[in-house]
């Protein structure tokens, strides 16, 4: 199912981060290094990819007068996902040390998102969706959509879907 182990997403992640290294990075597991990634660097990408597995719309925090500091997606219950699994604006402020984060909606983020994002970049979060083993990505269901997205993404171009249109779905004409 996936095609990459966890120590050449990590070497990968290593790689695509390399400028925002930190003391300390070289003694974080592969897996710890692939979510630091995601959670500090590459989150469009891995937002464009629940987007393009779910469907879910993509949302991005921010610290007010501080600008943009992290994009996800929103899931119909009203929390929020990224490589860490399901979490909620206070966690996300416990995660990132803010006193306050604002929430914002619309398609200008996920155009933004997707904007940042290409095919490989795709592939490479479906890669680590695949070995995380935190809910929701271990369960049967969402083994199925990114196995889903796998196969749909093969001779797809994937474009920024319009509002409320799910990635996989053709134009109607």
């Amino acid at each position: 199912m996936n095609s990459r182990t966890i120590k050449d997403l990590a070497e990968e992640a290593s790689s695509a981060i390399d400028d925002l290294y930190f003391d300390g990075f070289n003694d974080l597991s592969d897996l710890q290094k692939v979510e630091w990634r995601y959670c500090h660097a590459d989150c469009d990408h891995f937002a464009s990819a629940l987007n393009f597995v779910t469907g879910y719309p993509v949302v991005g925090i921010a610290q007010p007068r501080r600008g943009p500091m992290h994009r996800l997606v929103e899931t119909p219950d009203g929390l929020m996902l990224d490589v860490m699994g399901p979490v909620s604006l206070d966690d996300l402020k416990t995660r990132y040390r803010a006193k306050s984060l604002k929430l914002a909606r619309g398609g200008l983020i996920e155009s933004m998102v997707w904007g940042a994002t290409n095919e490989e970049d795709i592939l490479s979060c479906l890669d680590v969706m695949a070995h995380l083993s935190r809910p929701p990505f271990d369960s049967a269901e969402m083994k199925a959509l990114i196995q889903g997205a796998r196969e749909k993404l093969n001779g797809y171009e994937v474009d920024a879907p319009t509002s409320n249109q799910s990635p996989f779905e053709k134009p109607t004409q």
